[in-house]
């Protein structure tokens, strides 16, 4: 049984992870796709690196390993939920202007 939740839980980080990327980068014209592709991977290694630098720092905090894993998964959950929050409060692409070329 929690071999099949591991692997439901990588199998969602891999589907979100690039759902995320593909959201990011088709908002852009293919001039700049490389570019954004490249700032988007980077942002978010050097975002999930931090992360795990505060989730450590949070469980080495504690006398046993057991309580600071359990502090350092919910100073996880927070952390996510500041970015969900900030998700929604990010300003809303503005529309385009006159008509659009059709795709050939």
């Amino acid at each position: 049984m929690k071999s099949l939740k591991f692997v439901l839980a990588i199998l969602g980080t891999c589907i979100g992870i690039s759902l995320t990327a593909i959201a990011a980068i088709s908002t852009l014209s293919r001039n700049f796709a490389g570019i954004a592709a490249g700032s988007f991977i980077t942002i978010q290694e050097v975002g999930g690196n931090i992360g795990v630098a505060v989730a450590i720092t949070v469980v080495r905090l504690y006398a046993t390993f057991i309580d600071g894993y359990h502090a350092g998964v919910w100073v996880l959950v927070g952390l996510c939920a500041i970015g969900l929050i900030l998700t929604f409060l990010m300003p809303k692409r503005s529309k385009q202007k006159g008509p659009r070329k059709k795709a050939a």
